[in-house]
């Protein structure tokens, strides 16, 4: 009996290491999806375009980034990766500041990373009056991220 417990231990804890090390960090862009303003803030909105930024003061890794690109590609129609590549036709400014048409900016960041654990900031851009943040903290179990805790800022 001891000699099962311990072996049913010793998997579950080889599993937890493992998926955690093979795929807790691409991950995340999937979990970002869901925080899109479309999602979120802004459910009424048609989003054609989104600007992906992956270069803040904790940037997800590149790897993760493609995986990113790649999911939201399946959501909206572009994606730039530069504001340089937005053409003007998106861009209209006001006495605030800029804002966009039909799209937004997003980021991910990865503010805390640790061993089976991570806190992450989602983060939007439609307009000086119209942006979001969504600051979550996870737990990795077993494959998936489980969220244990949630902060959201929101300007509309």
């Amino acid at each position: 009996m001891k000699k099962q417990l311990f072996l049913s231990l010793f998997i579950l804890l080889f599993l937890q290491i493992a998926t955690f090390f093979l795929f807790s960090e691409n991950a995340l862009p999937k979990l970002g999806l869901r925080f899109t303003p479309d999602k979120t803030h802004f459910k009424s909105g048609n989003f054609e375009w989104v600007l992906l930024q992956n270069d803040g003061e904790f940037p997800i890794s590149e790897n993760a980034f493609n995986k990113m690109k790649e999911i939201f590609k399946e959501n909206y129609k572009t994606i730039y990766l530069k504001e340089s590549e937005i053409p003007e036709s998106f861009l209209q400014k006001d006495i605030k500041g800029a804002s966009y048409k039909d799209g937004f900016s997003y980021k991910i960041e990865r503010k805390y990373w640790g061993l089976f654990f991570v806190t992450v900031r989602f983060q939007d851009y439609e307009g000086s009056r119209a942006s979001a943040m969504n600051q979550i903290s996870y737990v990795w179990l077993l494959g998936f991220w489980i969220k244990i805790m949630a902060h959201f800022m929101a300007v509309s």
